[in-house]
C-alpha cells in the first residue's frame, strides 16, 4: 500500500509540473525554477540567459492541417528542444500555445548566440512528419542575457526577451534576436 501511494504521489507531482502535450516542463514550474537559478546567478556573479521561442506562421498549420497536426508539430518541436537544452542549468518549459521559454544559467556571452542559432537551424532542417505528411518549421527566438543586478527579476528578462523576440518576428522571422 505505502509503495502505490508513492507511486500516486510521484505521478500527482510530475502531472503537476509537467505540460499534457508536449510532456515539457509547464510554465508554473519553469517560473518557480527559473527564479532560483536567476537568484544563484546573482549571487555567484553568472550570466543568466532567458529565450523566448515561438513557432512561426502557426495558425495557418492548425487552419490548413488540423489542430491534430498542430499539436504533432509542437511535440515534435518539444523534443528538439529537449535534447538542445541539455547542459547543466538549462531548463525548458512550454510558455503557451506555440511559445516556448529556456532559461541558461551560467556560459559565455560569445557562446549564447551561437547556441540558440543551433537550435534555429536544427528546428529549420528537421520537419515535422506524421507518416502522411511532413510541414517544415521555423522558429523566432528572443532572448536576454546579463549578469543579473540586485534590482532585476525574472519579469524583466522575460520582458527583455519577449521585446526580442517580436524584433526577431520583424526582422522577417526564423532569426534570433537578442542583447548580451
Amino acid at each position: 500500500l505505502n509503495r502505490a501511494l508513492n507511486k500516486a504521489n510521484s505521478l500527482l507531482h510530475e502531472a503537476s509540473i509537467t505540460d499534457t502535450l508536449t510532456h515539457l516542463n509547464n510554465r508554473g514550474h519553469f517560473i518557480v525554477r527559473a527564479t532560483a537559478a536567476l537568484e544563484t546567478c546573482r549571487q555567484q556573479r553568472q550570466r543568466f540567459t532567458l529565450a523566448m521561442i515561438d513557432v512561426d506562421h502557426f495558425k495557418p498549420i492548425n487552419d490548413r492541417e488540423g489542430h491534430m497536426f498542430g499539436d504533432h508539430c509542437l511535440v515534435h518541436l518539444a523534443g528538439i528542444l529537449n535534447t538542445h537544452f541539455q547542459r547543466a542549468g538549462d531548463l525548458v518549459a512550454r510558455y503557451g500555445g506555440e511559445e516556448f521559454i529556456a532559461h541558461i544559467a551560467g556560459g559565455e556571452s560569445d557562446g549564447i548566440r551561437t547556441f540558440l542559432e543551433e537550435l534555429r537551424l536544427k528546428v529549420r532542417e528537421t520537419p515535422a512528419q506524421d507518416g502522411k505528411r511532413a510541414y517544415g518549421l521555423t522558429v523566432s527566438i528572443g532572448f536576454h542575457s546579463a549578469v543579473p543586478q540586485s534590482e532585476e527579476t525574472l519579469e524583466d528578462f522575460i520582458r527583455h526577451a519577449d521585446n526580442r523576440l517580436y524584433e526577431a518576428k520583424r526582422s522577417g522571422r526564423d532569426c534570433v534576436a537578442g542583447n548580451l
